[in-house]
């Protein structure tokens, strides 16, 4: 997974002005990776609009890196789901 966060900021670097507004969008593995992707953005001073993650499956889903400006994470739980799905998602 971390060679897709490297060669998805390496694509947004490549291609990023600052009048851009970045939306990162991800389903399941992907929800983690949109968190990934967006703290290695915090990393460089880039700020991203929004991100949006549904059904989320990664490990720290609920810690929004500080550049994001709006998230946004929909997960769907079921009674007979043994994964303990996070309460909220917080802007930290």
């Amino acid at each position: 997974l971390s060679n897709n966060v490297s060669s998805i900021v390496a694509f947004i670097l490549g291609v990023y002005r600052p009048t851009d507004r970045i939306f990162l969008v991800g389903h399941s593995a992907g929800g983690g990776i949109v968190n990934d992707v967006a703290d290695s953005l915090a990393q460089k001073k880039i700020p991203v609009s929004m991100t949006v993650q549904i059904d989320s499956v990664g490990l720290s889903d609920t810690i929004v890196p500080g550049n994001v400006a709006r998230a946004f994470n929909y997960y769907y739980t079921f009674p007979s789901c043994p994964i303990p799905v996070p309460v909220e998602t917080s802007i930290v």
